[in-house]
């Protein structure tokens, strides 16, 4: 969970669940009594240093966190939010197939709910298709001197979208350049209406980060992100 606060250091615990295929009871009990596993980074953004840091430096998964890069390239390409696609994904999602969503309604089921089909769609909506946007973000995490940062799908699904944590800090605090992803992503709630056999259907999505956006009223940016990785 990434959180940044107005007025105060950012916390970005990530914080990788090990599993072993062969012993995977005991490794999810071990992972409960330790911490070596955990990295940890508290940045002062406003004295710009680090107030705290365990293993920041060390390149992991970064799962949905993944989807703020995703927010920045779609943004940085068209801000035009009530063009209408349709859901070109394999992936699953909260929205149904039936119809066309507009780019702002795919914006916030992507950070609000981590929904994985509406990141797909609009990076197969961008110049290039799919293949293109992941270059561009790629491209803009060199540019953020994001220098562990790798991108290899928009949802953060893939195991080769890695980070440090102090590059996701870097990222997040980009992200907090737009205005619109520090709106969107700070939603308790949405809703999105869909037609259903002529009837209208209103679909309900809560934030991933409910807790804490219900905790603190002064959150800026928030992304969730989970993810399992597997030992040999």
């Amino acid at each position: 969970t990434l959180s940044l606060h107005d007025a105060l250091p950012i916390c970005f615990p990530v914080t990788i669940r090990k599993v072993n295929s062969k012993h995977s009871h005991k490794a999810k009990t071990e992972k409960v009594k330790r911490s070596d596993d955990t990295s940890m980074l508290v940045f002062n953004i406003n004295e710009n240093r680090h107030e705290f840091e365990v293993k920041s430096n060390i390149v992991r998964p970064i799962a949905s966190v993944t989807k703020l890069m995703t927010a920045m390239v779609t943004l940085n390409y068209d801000r035009n939010m009530s063009k209408k696609l349709h859901i070109k994904s394999a992936v699953s999602g909260s929205l149904p197939r039936t119809k066309e969503y507009t780019r702002y309604e795919l914006l916030n089921a992507m950070l609000v709910r981590s929904d994985n089909s509406a990141a797909e769609t609009l990076a197969s909506d961008y110049p290039g298709g799919r293949d293109a946007f992941i270059r561009e973000m790629n491209k803009l995490a060199f540019e953020f001197n994001m220098i562990s940062t790798n991108f290899d799908d928009p949802t953060g699904l893939s195991s080769s979208n890695t980070a440090s944590a102090i590059d996701i800090a870097t990222m997040i605090a980009r992200a907090a350049e737009y205005n619109l992803i520090r709106e969107i992503s700070t939603e308790k709630q949405i809703e999105i209406e869909t037609q259903y056999r002529r009837k209208i259907r209103t679909i309900v999505l809560n934030n991933t980060n409910r807790p804490v956006l219900f905790e603190f009223d002064n959150i800026v940016v928030s992304k969730t992100g989970f993810t399992n990785y597997y030992l040999s």
